[in-house]
């Protein structure tokens, strides 16, 4: 039987677009869609993921997408949420110019 990957190796796998669970601060495990990667120029340790979510969340829009950053410690690899609204703001500035760039 083949090894279950995990989120972090599913996000890095460009030829993987399944979707990935990430368990929220109660425990609760949400499905979200991939929607892009996006490494930042200015901070080459780590790379910053757009999700959508497909788990309905309460007082979320149907449209909305989240930014997480994928991060390493001495111990592993992880995935967080992303707080600042300027990163977030400048993360998802980075994916509408590389989305004009590919049209």
């Amino acid at each position: 039987m083949a090894e279950e990957k995990n989120v972090i190796d599913i996000l890095l796998d460009e030829d993987d677009n399944q979707n990935v669970f990430i368990s929220d601060e109660a425990g609760k495990k949400i499905e979200f869609e991939q929607i892009a990667l996006i490494p930042l120029d200015d901070d080459l340790e780590k790379t910053y993921c757009i999700l959508h979510p497909v788990t309905k969340i309460e007082g979320v829009e149907d449209d909305e997408a989240f930014v997480f950053v994928i991060g390493e410690n001495e111990e592993e690899k992880y995935v967080e949420l992303v707080k600042d609204q300027d990163l977030v703001d400048k993360v998802f500035n980075e994916y509408y110019k590389l989305i004009k760039e590919q049209q």
